[in-house]
């Protein structure tokens, strides 16, 4: 499995080849834009298989050549202790998203200004949008424990600058 992650370093090219040969460039990850990082999957050191926004807005698969920092995106959300969950990280949904089981199965959906709750990045195996949570709270009601995952909008809101993502740590 991969993880949610931060551009935390200047701007890195990303190629459509895993070889990452000057040309073969089909977009950039500016400072603080949020992408998942799959890991080393093409057997090229320093080589990253990533998913990201494109130009056209669309969440696709693409190649990094990992010289810079990036950092995983759950260390942005605001570090709470909950008496239900224990350490954790908390985020605020800037737009609607969904809570699915560990199944995909849909629990529930968020409104713009609901909580959810992690412990790490870590990304769906399937649905690659998928962010992990240990729990959510929707307005008017306590937290809810879920072991399971929210699902990401990265078409959302015009930007992946973690700014303008649709989570951000509160």
């Amino acid at each position: 499995m991969g993880y949610h992650a931060v551009n935390e370093g200047s701007i890195m090219n990303v190629y459509w080849m895993s070889s990452c040969e000057e040309g073969s460039e089909i977009g950039k990850l500016y400072n603080g834009e949020v992408f998942t990082c799959l890991g080393i999957t093409t057997g090229y050191q320093n080589v990253n298989e990533i998913r990201f926004r494109n130009s056209e807005g669309k969440y696709v698969q693409g190649f990094i050549d990992r010289r810079t920092s990036i950092g995983p995106l759950h260390l942005y959300g605001k570090k709470v202790t909950d008496p239900t969950l224990g350490t954790c990280y908390r985020f605020k949904t800037r737009s609607a998203l969904t809570v699915v089981d560990n199944n995909g199965t849909i629990k529930t959906v968020l409104a713009v200004g609901d909580y959810v709750y992690s412990k790490d990045s870590t990304c769906g195996a399937t649905n690659r949008r998928n962010f992990k949570i240990v729990g959510y709270k929707q307005a008017g009601f306590n937290v809810s424990k879920q072991d399971g995952f929210v699902t990401l909008n990265y078409e959302a809101n015009g930007s992946m600058i973690k700014s303008n993502f649709c989570l951000y740590g509160a």
